[in-house]
């Protein structure tokens, strides 16, 4: 038990430390971006596509790097290996670079999965973020690392991660050597390997052009995982079916799966802080080193559907190296039909190619739809909540809008009215519930 506490400890320090800490990258012009067809994935439902990144400028582009998600259709698919989102909404996945910089004329390419249950993908159009090394801001950092006293104090071995304030920016050479080009605003330099060790040397007064040699010192802080990431398949929108026949979880290190080992502890957590869970029992490691979980035991363990779920998960991988990471989901079980329907003051109304938002209000899930012509909208099975929808459309000079909000507690029918001036001034009521 000792064990786990520590790794749950170290885990909850890399959240606090590292890489959103970073200044976020910059939108890049300079790149060519082109992917390949959608592929249906049967090992973990998605559609899958790859996308090549193609540096056409002449600076180099350093991690961290972002393929931004602009447009899909259709658009109410989510992304299965989804990083976080933009300042502006937009999803986007990390992109591995094999050397941790994409130099002018470079290319490099990373696998998109997406998640649209039983439909597929027909379009989608992506931007890149990323930190562009341009000579007048950067400095060369010559880093060297090795191991305190109490461990030896020798040089550390190939393959240790050199992070510049939170971002893996080189792996150490067999010497325990690395040579980065870094921003003038870096303020911390790290070196790490799991499970346990750690060092760090704070920077200051970096100048452009500046040639700098960094001592970085490593000693035993406590067990910690690798860098990866934790994906539950057929999660859409942060929402998993009730009638998903597996719970099936998988770790992703540098968009590669990991092929898990042991299964050391899966919890539930409660988001109010309640005491979590444990749930290692009801999951085994199938032959491509995915856990599962029946899905009936699953659910029953769970016991009250409603609300944000947390689930914390540490398994060891084939090399005994620890992979720990918590995923948020909410349980989807009711449906929902929607219909935009046309105002009072314009009957004749186009309904169709509507953009629409959607929201369960006090939770994290959002996600975009598009009405088709007579008014429908897709929506996925949805958990309880309070369902806020907002559609806007003009016509003649004239904006209509329809938005309310839907008590979802059952399957239920929602009729959403497009108001226009008028319409608001004659009270005319902006949506509709019905029972299916």
């Amino acid at each position: 038990m000792t064990t786990l506490i520590l790794r749950t400890f170290a885990f909850v320090l890399a959240i606090v430390s590292a890489p959103w800490a970073f200044s976020a990258p910059q939108p890049i012009n300079q790149v060519q971006v082109n992917r390949s067809g959608f592929l249906y994935n049967r090992q973990t439902d998605t559609f899958d596509t790859t996308v090549t990144i193609h540096n056409t400028g002449t600076m180099p582009l350093a991690a961290p790097m972002r393929l931004v998600l602009e447009s899909v259709k259709p658009v109410s698919v989510s992304l299965y290996n989804i990083y976080g989102k933009t300042a502006l909404g937009k999803p986007y996945v990390e992109v591995p670079l094999p050397e941790f910089v994409l130099d002018a004329g470079k290319s490099t390419t990373v696998p998109v999965r997406f998640v649209n249950l039983g439909k597929t993908v027909t379009a989608a159009t992506f931007s890149v973020q990323a930190e562009q090394l341009v000579p007048a801001g950067t400095a060369r950092l010559e880093i060297a690392a090795r191991m305190n006293t109490e461990n030896g104090g020798n040089s550390v071995k190939a393959g240790y991660a050199i992070k510049l304030d939170g971002v893996t920016r080189a792996m150490t050479d067999a010497q325990g050597r690395a040579s980065v080009v870094a921003p003038l605003d870096v303020s911390e330099i790290s070196v790490s390997t799991p499970p346990n060790y750690y060092g760090a040397t704070q920077v200051v007064g970096l100048t452009a052009g500046e040639t700098r040699y960094v001592d970085v010192e490593l000693g035993d802080s406590g067990e910690f995982g690798a860098e990866s990431v934790l994906r539950m398949d057929r999660l859409q929108h942060l929402m998993l079916l009730t009638s998903v026949p597996l719970v099936v979880l998988r770790f992703f290190q540098n968009e590669k799966a990991v092929v898990s080992d042991l299964v050391e502890l899966v919890e539930l957590r409660d988001p109010a802080g309640g005491y979590p869970k444990n749930i290692t029992g009801l999951f085994a490691i199938r032959s491509d080193g995915s856990l599962f979980a029946d899905s009936m035991a699953f659910f029953t363990a769970i016991g009250n559907l409603n609300q944000k779920k947390l689930l914390f998960v540490q398994v060891l991988d084939k090399q005994g190296i620890p992979h720990l990471q918590e995923i948020p989901f909410y349980i989807s079980q009711w449906t929902v039909q929607g219909k935009l329907s046309a105002p009072p003051s314009n009957p004749s109304l186009p309904l169709g190619g509507i953009p629409i938002k959607v929201s369960v209000l006090n939770t994290d899930i959002t996600f975009d739809t598009e009405s088709a012509a007579d008014g429908t909208f897709p929506l996925p099975l949805l958990p309880s909540g309070n369902l806020d929808i907002r559609a806007v459309a003009s016509s003649g000079g004239i904006f209509y809008l329809g938005q309310g909000t839907a008590v979802i507690s059952g399957n239920v029918r929602i009729d959403l009215k497009m108001r226009g001036p008028i319409d608001v001034a004659n009270n005319v009521p902006p949506i509709a519930t019905s029972p299916l």
